[in-house]
């Protein structure tokens, strides 16, 4: 049996869940949401998950992801509110998985 990631419709449903997100960006953007990139693409996939779409997202992709939004929402703390933020251990558990 082959590996779930040579599934084309497995890539299918993870484009659905790109296209669906890039949307909610876009419209979050539009009603002036603040980080809209990150809200929008949260809420639209949330309410799309109750649908009968079906949604999945690689995970080869997630870790990377998750570890440039961690990158953004830090970079924001720092110039917004002044925080001062260290190479911590949240930056090389995400290391970690990007090596898994």
């Amino acid at each position: 049996m082959p590996h779930k990631s040579m599934d084309v419709s497995y890539w299918i449903n993870t484009f659905k869940s790109i296209g669906i997100g890039t949307t909610g960006g876009f419209i979050a953007y539009k009603l002036n949401m603040p980080l809209p990139w990150l809200l929008g693409a949260l809420f639209l996939n949330f309410f799309f998950s109750f649908s009968k779409i079906k949604l999945e997202f690689s995970k080869k992709l997630l870790n990377p992801i998750f570890l440039i939004m961690e990158l953004f929402l830090e970079e924001l703390l720092m110039q917004h509110y002044s925080i001062k933020l260290t190479f911590g251990s949240i930056h090389l558990l995400q290391w970690f998985y990007l090596l898994l």
